[in-house]
Parts: structure tokens; C-alpha cells; sequence
């Protein structure tokens, strides 16, 4: 298994965020890969967090093509099976149980998806106490996977999954997945935090600034509720537009019902 951070610019932030968050948690770096567009931007990584990391220069431009690249390059080029993909400003995770134990949850949830058939899990992406204490503890109905954590399960005899848009793409990846798999698995007591759109550097920058990513939203939350039609419907926050997922929007058939 490995823990994979695409990052953007973001040389220091790095090493301050969820390079710190994932040593505090045993997380060595030879179990660590990190995903840059360019050599030169592989160079300043080294100078600012050092040598000890697999640095990995994927040539590519925007969140899409980053996403997509590390999905055929973990399935294509190498022989794992599983990867933990994170963003890297990662302060920490919040369990709302107990001490969040990092492995254990992970090796929990790919514990779970292998007995349901399940090729993706992720985490509650807010924390808010009212709704994670009345949510199930896990669910593979459709709910939201974050990108910033999210574990992938390398199905290479299922159709690899790619996305066509860099704004809201984990929403995409999410129905996708549902559709293939028939569910997504979500620790919904267990939250991320992390301050979206805040910080430099990151998809904001990658697509030109705050403003443009606002129209990109709009653009790519039209485009997926044509797109999944009884899956999501717009929804306007105060950054911009969104959508939400139908959490009661039935897959053909279950992943368990093709096992039974």
C-alpha cells in the first residue's frame, strides 16, 4: 500500500501540514509517494522536504489530468493494490468516537470494501458533531468522497474509471464508482480537517485563482447533473455552485447481490 499526495506548489505547505500529520501516525517515507507536474517543481520539493520521499513527476497540468494519471499509474505501472490518495494540507483527521488510530481505519476499510466488493472509501469531508453522531458509522448508499482522503482499491480485471473535469471531479469518481461497484464505503464518524479553498498554491492556483474556479464550479456542477440525472442536483453555497448527491439513488445491482 501506498499513501499518495498529488501536490501543487506547495513545497512547504507539505511539510508543515500532512507530512507532520502522517509522521505523528508511524507513516515512514519509503511508504510515501508524491505527485508533481514538473521536474522543476520536483526540485524545489527536494530541496525544501529532502530525498527520503519517491518523488513522482507525472507531466501534467490541472487536478483532472493529475487525477487521472495517478489512477493509470499505480494500476499500469506498478503491482499494488491498494493506495491511500490525500491532499497535502492535511491538518489532521477527527474521530468522534475515540483517538483516531490511522492504520486501523485504513486497514478496516479495506477490510470492508473487499467483503463488499467495493473499490473506493473515504471519510466524512466536514466536521459537524449533530450529523456525524446520527449517521450510521459506515454506508455504501452514494455520499460524497472527498478527494483530499480517500482510499482506492486497484480492480485491475474492472474498466479503470477517469474523470473529465478538474473542478468536482471527486463527485464524478464518487458516482462513477457507485455505478461500477454498486457503492462507496464512508466512515462517516471520522472527518477531515482541512480549510478548503484557503490556502495558496493547490487547485485554486492550478486553474488561475479563486474567481475562475467559482466559474468552473458552476460549468462542471451543470455539466454532472446532465450528466447523472437522478443522481445530484445543483446546490448554491457561499463559495459558489455545487451539487448534492441523491443518497437514496439506487445502483442496478449491489456488489453483494452479484456475490450471492
Amino acid at each position: 500500500m501506498k499513501f499518495v499526495i498529488p501536490s501543487f506548489n506547495r513545497e512547504d505547505m507539505i511539510k508543515l501540514k500532512t507530512l507532520k500529520f502522517l509522521f505523528t501516525h508511524d507513516i515512514k517515507p519509503e511508504e510515501i509517494d508524491i505527485v508533481v507536474e514538473t521536474e522543476d517543481m520536483k526540485d524545489r520539493y527536494i530541496k525544501s522536504i529532502g530525498n527520503q520521499y519517491n518523488i513522482i513527476v507525472s507531466g501534467t497540468h490541472g487536478i483532472k489530468e493529475k487525477r487521472n494519471f495517478v489512477r493509470s499509474y499505480y494500476r499500469d505501472e506498478t503491482d499494488h493494490d491498494k493506495i491511500v490518495c490525500i491532499d497535502d494540507d492535511i491538518d489532521k483527521l477527527i474521530d468522534i468516537d475515540k483517538p483516531l488510530d490511522l492504520r486501523g481505519v485504513i486497514e478496516e476499510a479495506f477490510d470492508i470494501c473487499k467483503w463488499d466488493g467495493i473499490c473506493m472509501w473515504g471519510l466524512c469531508p466536514f466536521h459537524n458533531p449533530f450529523f456525524m453522531t446520527r449517521s450510521p458509522r459506515t454506508s455504501t448508499n452514494l455520499k460524497y468522497i472527498c478527494g483530499a482522503f480517500f482510499g482506492l482499491v486497484i480492480d485491475r480485471t474492472k474498466k479503470i474509471i477517469h474523470t473529465d473535469i478538474d473542478h468536482g471531479e471527486d463527485y464524478q469518481f464518487t458516482m462513477e464508482h457507485f455505478l461500477r461497484d454498486g457503492g462507496v464505503l464512508r466512515f462517516n464518524h471520522i472527518s477531515i480537517n482541512t480549510k478548503y479553498f484557503e490556502q495558496k498554491g493547490g487547485i485554486c492556483e492550478s486553474l488561475g485563482g479563486l474567481k475562475n474556479r467559482q466559474v468552473q464550479m458552476k460549468e462542471n456542477s451543470e455539466y454532472l447533473v446532465k450528466k447523472y440525472p437522478g443522481m445530484c442536483s445543483l446546490k448554491l453555497k457561499k463559495l459558489g455552485y455545487d451539487i448534492r448527491l441523491n443518497g437514496r439513488f439506487k445502483a442496478k445491482q449491489t456488489a453483494l447481490e452479484k456475490i450471492v
